[in-house]
């Protein structure tokens, strides 16, 4: 994200130093604190921002999508979120057919 590290850009030596410092005691699987990370705690790490960045998405794209909040998403509100509102019976004129 790019707020996120421009924010971090922004911070000083000691404070950068400190930050990551923090997450490398968080990746610790081993919790013995001694300033290393394995490959699998790097890997497990990893995964672990991505799925959160991934559930992340889908809620916001949720939000969107479900615009009666339903908590389903029909055809209309994907259209309609996709391609812009239509009007009932103003189906895809635009597009010509097989």
């Amino acid at each position: 994200r790019r707020d996120v590290a421009k924010e971090f850009d922004q911070l000083t030596p000691e404070e950068s130093q400190a930050r990551l410092g923090r997450i490398v005691d968080r990746m610790d699987l081993a919790g013995d604190s001694d300033g290393w990370v394995s490959l699998a705690a790097l890997r497990a790490w990893i995964a672990h921002t991505q799925q959160r960045h991934i559930r992340d998405s889908v809620s916001a794209a949720w939000h969107t999508y479900d615009t009666d909040r339903d908590g389903r998403v029909g055809w209309e509100e994907l259209r309609n979120a996709t391609y812009g509102h239509y009007e009932p019976g103003e189906e895809f004129h635009d597009v010509e057919g097989p």
